[in-house]
């Protein structure tokens, strides 16, 4: 959701990012990423309307402007930090300068600065506290906590605005 309350949804099946107002209906701006995005999950938008977004398919992060131009992709298939396999989810946490990613097929999440450099990297795969199987989607407070679904040992996990687990 931005801020005149328009909601950004993914659309997977056509490789596009829908912008609708309250209403349910389009926003009046293009859809954004059509041609561009081949599998849509994530979608995250700033107070300045930057619109990011996770391509599972293309195991990609993609920084757009709010009129929908592309600014910037962070890319790669693989486990190094800074790739993905199969990213998901994406947080920004404009307070603390981050964009945060769940490298699903990683198991783990990416933090990145708002320009898209790498920065640092929480978990890996297993069942103990900070580590994940499948993490999928991210959420955020007021207070600046993470929330991490971790699909597979059927929890939600929490982090302080630094990432240190909490719960």
């Amino acid at each position: 959701v931005d801020a005149n309350d328009n909601l950004y949804v993914a659309d997977a099946e056509k490789g596009r990012i829908v912008v609708l107002n309250q209403n349910g209906k389009a926003a009046g701006r293009a859809d954004i990423g059509v041609g561009t995005l081949k599998n849509p999950l994530g979608v995250a938008v700033d107070s300045r309307g930057n619109i990011y977004v996770t391509d599972s398919a293309l195991n990609q992060l993609l920084i757009f402007e709010p009129e929908g131009t592309l600014a910037n992709i962070i890319q790669g298939d693989g486990t190094e930090k800074g790739k993905f396999v199969r990213p998901s989810g994406v947080l920004v946490n404009e307070g603390a300068g981050r964009i945060m990613v769940a490298d699903t097929g990683n198991h783990r999440l990416q933090v990145f600065d708002l320009k898209g450099n790498f920065m640092s990297f929480v978990g890996k795969s297993g069942g103990g506290k900070g580590q994940f199987r499948f993490p999928t989607f991210l959420a955020g407070d007021s207070n600046g906590k993470v929330y991490v679904v971790d699909t597979i040992n059927s929890r939600i996990q929490i982090f302080s605005s630094n990432l240190k687990y909490l719960d």
